[in-house]
């Protein structure tokens, strides 16, 4: 696990709060700076699935936060995920930054994604519901605009986007990254997607 813009506040592992074990990840805001965490993965496609349970505390000075799947090597391009803003707006990372649901905060959340790099889109699955289906990849680090495609996988990103004085917290746990058969395998009913 690696780590950007860390500061003394800026928690790893921890157990007070968990959804399942005695471990979790989680990220206390770093003044005003962004900061998280990232993992390095090295999977096969060209269909990866990345799932996560998060849980993110209320507080009087909410952040933003992320939670996204990159290409690699490095930190970039983003293939997708979800940007949730301080008011709880569940925004999909994709041209345009749809918004497609609340995110309640003190509870757990089970978020599933479905990356496919031949068609260059993704699915979001929220607590069981199918949030978005065919989303394209953001490809770039802004806007989402960039025609250059995700050729793979390559990290997980945590973080926030800290307010000042922000005093809220974030929490992952069972996080997995892994390879999707392409669509009529009947692997795809036990790895919890269905084919189409």
């Amino acid at each position: 696990m690696g780590v950007f813009n860390p500061a003394s506040s800026f928690d790893l592992v921890q157990t007070s709060i968990v959804k399942s074990g005695t471990q979790a990840l989680a990220i206390t805001p770093n003044g005003t700076l962004q900061s998280g965490a990232f993992h390095a993965d090295l999977p096969v496609g060209p269909r990866m699935a990345l799932t996560v349970d998060m849980y993110l505390a209320s507080s009087s000075n909410q952040s933003a936060w992320q939670f996204a799947g990159l290409g690699g090597p490095g930190l970039s391009p983003f293939i997708g995920g979800i940007d949730i803003s301080a008011t709880n707006a569940i925004q999909l990372i994709s041209s345009g930054f749809p918004v497609v649901g609340t995110f309640t905060r003190n509870v757990w959340h089970r978020l599933d994604f479905l990356f496919d790099f031949t068609a260059q889109t993704y699915s979001f699955v929220f607590d069981g519901s199918t949030l978005s289906t065919a989303t394209p990849f953001c490809r770039d680090n802004g806007l989402c605009t960039s025609a250059t495609p995700a050729l793979a996988y390559g990290n997980t990103i945590f973080d926030v986007f800290a307010r000042l004085n922000s005093n809220d917290l974030g929490v992952i746990d069972n996080l997995s990254v892994s390879t999707v058969p392409e669509p009529g395998s009947f692997l795809l009913v036990g790895a919890g997607w269905r084919s189409c």
